[in-house]
C-alpha cells in the first residue's frame, strides 16, 4: 500500500483550478524577479544578452513544466517529484531526494526570498537593524496562513497573487510612460555570465512544487496540466515583461542594473511617494 497515495490518507479535493493557477503562479513570483533584473542585466553585458537568459531559461522551464504535467496525470499524489522518483528508483532513492529537498532545498531557497522582503521592510521603515525582525514576522504571517487551512491559503494566494502580477503590470504602465531617453555606450558587464543565469534560474524555481497539489485539486488528471503548464506560462511572460519594463524605463545603465531597479523606476516617475508604494507592494 502507498503512503501518499492510499485512501485512508488523501487530503480532502478542495481546490478549483482557479485556486491552483493562483498557487502555482505565486509560488514562482516573488521577491526574486525585482532583484534579479538587474543581476542579469549587469552580467551579461546587454539587453539582448539578458533578454535570451530570460527566454531560455523560461522555455526550459516550461518544458519541464510539460513533463511534470505528463507525470502528475499519471502519479496524482501529493507528494510530487518525491512520487516520481519513487516511482521510478525505489522508495531509498526517493527517502533521499525527498529529505534534499526539504531538508536543503526548500528551506535555502525559502530563507533567501524572506531575507529579501525584510531587506525592503526595512529600507522602506527607515529601521535597517530590523531586517530580521521583518523577516522573521514575514515568515510567521505566512506560516499562519498555512496553519488556518487550505481554503485560507488558497485565499490568500488569489489576492497575493494579484497583488504580484498587478506590481508587475504597474511597473510596466510607469515605463511606458516616460521612456527612458538616455544615450552613450552601456556600463561594461561588472558581473559574470554564470552569475546571471544563476540568478535568473534562482527566480524561476519553485515551480515543481506545484506538483504538491495533486491530491488536493478536485480533478488531478484534468487540472494539473493546466495548472502547471498555464502557471509557468504565465510567469515567463510576467518576467519577461518586466525585464523589458526596466531596460524602457531606466535604460541600460547603472540604475536598471542596480539590486531593486523597480523602486528607481518608481521614484523616478512618482518620487518618494512612488518608491514607497512599490516598496510596500513588494513586501
Amino acid at each position: 500500500m502507498r503512503g501518499a497515495g492510499s485512501s485512508a490518507g488523501r487530503l480532502r479535493r478542495q481546490l478549483s483550478r482557479t485556486d491552483g493557477l493562483a498557487i502555482g503562479i505565486g509560488s514562482v513570483i516573488g521577491t526574486g524577479i525585482f532583484r534579479t533584473t538587474g543581476t542579469v542585466l549587469a552580467g551579461t553585458g546587454g539587453v539582448w544578452a539578458a533578454t535570451a537568459v530570460w527566454l531560455v531559461l523560461g522555455l526550459a522551464t516550461l518544458a519541464g513544466a510539460t513533463l511534470y504535467a505528463d507525470l502528475a496525470s499519471r502519479v496524482p499524489e501529493a507528494g510530487g517529484p518525491y512520487a516520481y522518483v519513487r516511482e521510478a528508483f525505489g522508495r531509498r532513492v526517493a527517502f533521499v531526494d525527498g529529505w534534499l529537498d526539504a531538508g536543503v532545498v526548500k528551506p535555502t531557497s525559502q530563507a533567501a526570498a524572506i531575507a529579501v522582503v525584510g531587506e525592503i521592510a526595512a529600507n522602506a521603515t527607515g529601521l535597517v537593524a530590523w531586517s530580521r525582525g521583518f523577516a522573521a514576522a514575514a515568515y510567521l504571517l505566512v506560516l499562519g496562513l498555512t496553519l488556518a487551512g487550505v481554503k485560507a491559503g488558497a485565499l490568500a494566494q488569489r489576492v497575493f497573487t494579484t497583488l504580484k502580477l498587478g506590481t508587475i503590470a504597474f511597473v510596466l504602465v510607469l515605463a511606458c510612460v516616460a521612456p527612458a531617453r538616455e544615450g552613450g555606450p552601456a556600463p561594461a558587464a561588472s558581473l559574470d555570465v554564470a552569475t546571471a543565469v544563476a540568478g535568473a534560474w534562482f527566480t524561476y524555481l519553485g515551480w515543481s512544487d506545484i506538483t504538491m497539489l495533486a491530491e488536493e485539486l478536485e480533478d488531478p488528471r484534468r487540472d494539473m496540466r493546466v495548472v502547471l503548464v498555464g502557471s509557468v506560462g504565465t510567469v515567463v511572460a510576467a518576467y519577461l515583461a518586466f525585464h523589458g519594463a526596466m531596460v524602457l524605463g531606466l535604460g541600460d545603465g547603472a540604475l536598471a542594473r542596480s539590486d531593486l531597479p523597480a523602486l528607481h523606476l518608481a521614484s523616478r516617475r512618482l518620487g518618494a511617494a512612488g518608491e514607497s508604494l512599490i516598496s510596500a507592494a513588494l513586501v
